[in-house]
């Protein structure tokens, strides 16, 4: 029956009415009972008695199935002879349900005899499963995965005489239960596949379900589990300190995740009822080693981004586990807390449960080497919960805690691997806290170190994924040894990450991406886009390399030059961050949807970059928002209409809030909340001279916050205020704004040549609209002849790696302040140097 006439059928028994509203409730009822007209006729039955309206109908099915599909019909006449006979001899007649045919087919099984009984059970697991793609190698490789002694009875039923799996015997068993109807179909052909297929109508699982006592449910809901988990353990990676992998096709990732569904579920119904399913010998030599299936499951969910499931489940097996009366139930306990720490990172909660759980195992762990093992991996647990959080000073924490663990550590051959997983977290630290010197201090020790060993072939013997992962993106962004480095080291990452972890890995899929970075760095972007839309092209569950990948591809659009292409890829990210946890990238593709609209649309980028500094406010990453707000106002400039240059104003008077100072003037008379604690209110051109001391000290004193590692930021956004008042006329304000700035700027110490060089345009800048203003030459000699003596001192080799800046920010001045005739000896001198210059010495 098609769905068009399935939906006609359900509407003439219900006598409703056919409008759009209908159609859909009615089309979603008829999908869930698979098309089958005596269970629309039942269902429309049950409706019917029951008053339930087609649109609640779902809802009152998934909690009452068992009555739906036994109602009888009231317009079908669809009887079957009973077989017993009425003591007047009449045979006695029964309205047939959906459930009366399948409780005959079963009967056929004969479930009675040992061989029926195993028939049965197989037919109780596949009703556990997702019912429209239930692969042979699922039961297979449960088969495979358990040792002799391990084996279930009913898997017997596909063993062969030498005890191997046999597919013919498969057949056999799958081919019985089509022939009776109890599933649907069966793929036997294995064309392009090693293993057959079978799917169940949707009603027949519902039955099969419906049919179990509560216990034998429970009983066979525990096989399934084993199923899943034999599934996951052969392809699960894990090491000491939470590096989770699973190595799996994305066929075999996505079939999984479909069958993951129903167990979770199931499991979310019983778990009141279950107790943890062990799959290794609870008195093995090895507390460690002690596993769950729910454990890997809970794995599995957090691997595929499905982390609300994965922290239910290891939740339940937090409180599962008493560590008092049984040891071993305590690494299962320590695991799952951890897990739930894994499924929250990237959020406060996960850096306070990992305080919390750290101070727990302290507390009820004895004095051993699995008590010191145990508290190591908690230490680090909460570095990483530390990391993932948008708050600087969670990564001082982390640093400290890294420092003191390296010093507990024995420097020596035997913990080389461990210390360098530890540098790892300290760098990531030092470069989320802007401590570049520290970070690219600690890549050139790893560097160093395993140069010593013999390079990339012992890298590949000593470090994993996180090791690898983070020293190849240090090495790109840092620039260290030039673009050779990041070559060779990127390579040599991706044939690691393949031969370790497979093609399909998630870290694979990562390393990829670096190498596509690296491609892009060395400006080979045919190469870089290949590689980065095959990531695309292949797809993946994990939101993470799917956002990165689409971040990849627009850096590499770009620098194309296909600014809206680069746009759509970038949007395209946007949409994989709509989770709690994904902050941090979202702020990243907001930015770059912003910056490459700045090149076609800046309406829109300006619309990216209002609502990304809203997000920033509300997780008060600071250090990123005095950048976004420098960005920001510029696009509000360039749209140049009076709302945006208004708007412009206002966000660098906010900017200057993080800093403790409020900026009051005629321009911005709108009240706003801080960002931070005022400490000096200023009113702009309303200043005697005999006060400007005190005041340009305080705020020299209050811009010496740093944010991104640098005190340059508020110099810059003061300077930009000047010039913006300046614009709008008002001189004395925008006089008063310039010398704040220029007495910060003189007096700073510590900034590096870049940060030198920003500020300088900024204050040349301003210079050149000064003097359009008030042609005053004198001011422009000052500023000139001030930067041609502080300039090269605070830049030494200006003249060798400056010397086109210069030349260009210098020459616009140069002309205002100078006579033609010294104007011409300037460019005869310039010509003459060129000309030289080419003359072979």
């Amino acid at each position: 029956m098609t769905e068009g006439e399935a939906i006609q059928l359900l509407f003439t028994l219900l006598n409703t009415p056919d409008n759009e509203a209908n159609r859909v409730a009615a089309a979603g009822i008829v999908r869930r009972l698979g098309f089958l007209p005596l269970a629309i006729d039942q269902a429309g039955a049950y409706m019917t008695s029951e008053g339930i309206a087609l649109g609640d109908f779902l809802g009152c099915y998934e909690q009452s199935a068992k009555d739906v599909l036994e109602s009888v019909p009231n317009l079908w006449e669809y009887y079957g002879s009973n077989a017993s006979e009425s003591e007047q001899g009449a045979a006695s007649f029964t309205a047939k349900t959906v459930f009366t045919t399948w409780n005959l087919s079963f009967t056929l099984l004969k479930p009675d005899t040992p061989e029926g009984a195993l028939k049965a059970t197989v037919l109780y697991l596949l009703a556990f499963f997702n019912e429209k793609m239930i692969s042979e190698e699922l039961f297979a490789v449960h088969y495979s995965a358990n040792q002799p002694s391990q084996q279930p009875e009913w898997i017997s039923l596909f063993i062969d005489e030498e005890g191997s799996w046999s597919s013919r015997k498969f057949d056999v068993v799958m081919r019985t239960l089509s022939q009776l109807s109890l599933i649907t179909s069966l793929n036997t052909d294995r064309v392009d596949t090693k293993y057959a297929f079978i799917s169940l109508h949707p009603l027949v699982r519902d039955w099969i379900n419906l049919r179990q006592e509560k216990d034998i449910y429970n009983v066979n809901f525990e096989k399934f589990t084993r199923i899943l988990a034999s599934n996951l353990a052969t392809t699960f990676l894990e090491d000491s300190f939470s590096e989770i992998d699973f190595r799996m096709s994305t066929d075999q990732m996505r079939q999984l995740t479909e069958h993951m569904a129903h167990w979770m579920n199931v499991f979310r119904l019983r778990k009141s009822n279950l107790r943890p399913t062990f799959i290794c010998a609870e008195d093995g030599p090895d507390v460690a080693n002690i596993n769950t299936a729910e454990r890997l499951i809970a794995k599995f969910c957090c691997y595929i981004r499905q982390r609300e499931d994965a922290y239910e489940i290891s939740q339940w097996l937090w409180e599962s586990c008493d560590i008092i009366s049984d040891r071993h139930m305590m690494r299962v306990k320590f695991d799952a807390g951890r897990t739930q720490v894994h499924c929250l990172l990237g959020t406060d909660a996960a850096r306070d449960e990992s305080r919390k759980l750290l101070q727990y195992w302290e507390s009820v762990l004895e004095a051993d080497h699995l008590r010191d093992d145990m508290l190591l991996e908690s230490r680090l647990l909460l570095t990483i919960s530390l990391i993932r959080t948008v708050h600087v000073d969670d990564k001082e924490e982390c640093i400290k805690i890294c420092e003191a663990e390296l010093e507990r550590l024995p420097n020596n051959e035997e913990n080389i691997s461990l210390r360098h997983r530890i540098l790892t977290k300290l760098a990531y630290a030092a470069n989320l806290s802007y401590r570049r010197n520290l970070c690219e201090r600690i890549v050139r020790i790893m560097l160093d170190e395993t140069e010593r060993g013999g390079s990339n072939k012992y890298r590949k013997k000593i470090w994993r994924s996180e090791v690898w992962y983070f020293t190849l993106l240090s090495v790109i962004n840092y620039d260290l040894e030039g673009s050779d480095l990041a070559n060779l080291l990127s390579l040599a990452a991706l044939e690691w990450a393949e031969e370790n972890l497979g093609i399909n890995s998630i870290y694979t899929k990562g390393f990829n991406l670096a190498r596509a970075t690296v491609l892009l760095r060395m400006g080979k972007l045919d190469e870089a886009e290949t590689i980065t839309q095959a990531c695309i092209t292949n797809g993946h569950v994990n939101r993470d390399i799917n956002a990165c990948s689409q971040l990849i591809l627009g850096n590499i659009l770009w620098k194309h030059g296909r600014f809206e292409e680069a746009y759509t890829a970038y949007n395209s990210g946007l949409l994989q961050t709509q989770h709690p946890r994904m902050q941090k990238p979202k702020l990243l593709l907001l930015e770059s949807c912003g910056q490459s609209a700045t090149a076609f649309n800046l309406e829109l980028a300006d619309a990216h970059f209002t609502m990304l500094l809203s997000l920033i406010k509300e997780v008060k990453d600071w250090n990123y928002m005095v950048l976004v707000i420098i960005k920001s106002y510029g696009v509000k400039e360039s749209i140049g209409t009076e709302v945006n240059r208004q708007d412009a104003l206002e966000l660098l008077v906010d900017g200057l809030t993080l800093y403790g100072i409020e900026f009051d003037c005629e321009h911005g008379d709108t009240k706003r909340t801080p960002l931070r604690e005022i400490q000096n209110t200023i009113r702009l051109g309303e200043l005697e001279p005999s006060q400007h001391l005190a005041q340009d000290e305080a705020v020299r004193k209050a811009l010496m916050v740093k944010y991104r590692g640098s005190y340059v930021y508020g110099v810059a956004l003061l300077l930009l205020l000047a010039v913006h008042l300046l614009k709008d006329m008002d001189v004395n304000a925008a006089e008063h704004a310039f010398r704040l700035a220029r007495y910060a700027f003189d007096n700073a110490t510590k900034l590096d040549e870049g940060e030198i060089v920003w500020i300088t345009e900024y204050v040349f800048r301003y210079t050149e609209l000064r003097y359009a203003i008030d042609k005053n030459k004198g001011k422009v000699r000052d500023i000139l002849y001030q930067a041609q003596i502080d300039i090269p001192k605070k830049i030494p080799r200006i003249v060798e790696d400056y010397a086109d800046w210069w030349e260009l920010r210098t020459t616009p001045l140069l002309d205002i302040i100078e006579n033609p005739a010294q104007r011409v000896k300037r460019k005869f001198s310039k010509a003459k140097k060129r000309i030289h210059g080419c003359l072979p010495t």
